[in-house]
């Protein structure tokens, strides 16, 4: 299985670069892992509903999308690791994480889970390291190794 984010736009600070380099790899030691990164002129050409069969074919029907959205379900840091121990075995994982302004509401992701990170609003870019840090962390928790306490 694999993990995936989707996130809309660059990151534009060589500090936030540095950071998701710096997770990703830790991450890779763990899953196949890679960054995609969209731009919102793409988004705009598709029609309402195609958007979650592009990923389907993409990365086949066992996925699972997860949409970050400030209206979605909070975890601790353990019942996160919890949720990706639960799907990883069987499915892709994608995790969705929008622009300056979330992700655009004619975006159709039918079945998408929906997390959110904080009760408060965060930079999209700061919202990307964050989801990095807890992904990696979660593995750490998962395989039992020193990094969370």
């Amino acid at each position: 299985m694999k993990l995936i984010v989707v996130a809309m736009g660059k990151l534009k600070r060589s500090y936030f670069k540095e950071a998701e380099r710096d997770y990703a790899e830790r991450i890779r030691k763990f899953i196949p892992f890679e960054i995609i990164e969209l731009k919102k002129e793409s988004l705009n050409s598709r029609r309402k509903g195609d958007f979650w069969e592009k990923w389907k074919r993409q990365f086949g029907k066992e996925s699972l999308p997860i949409l970050l959205d400030e209206s979605g379900k909070q975890f601790s840091t353990l019942e996160f690791a919890r949720f990706i121990e639960e799907n990883i075995g069987k499915l892709n994982l994608i995790f969705f994480i929008g622009g300056p302004f979330g992700f655009p509401s004619e975006i159709s992701l039918p079945s998408a889970a929906k997390i959110s990170l904080s009760k408060m609003t965060l930079n999209h870019q700061i919202a990307r390291i964050l989801l990095l840090e807890q992904i990696y962390r979660s593995f750490k928790i998962i395989r039992g190794e020193p990094y969370h306490h």
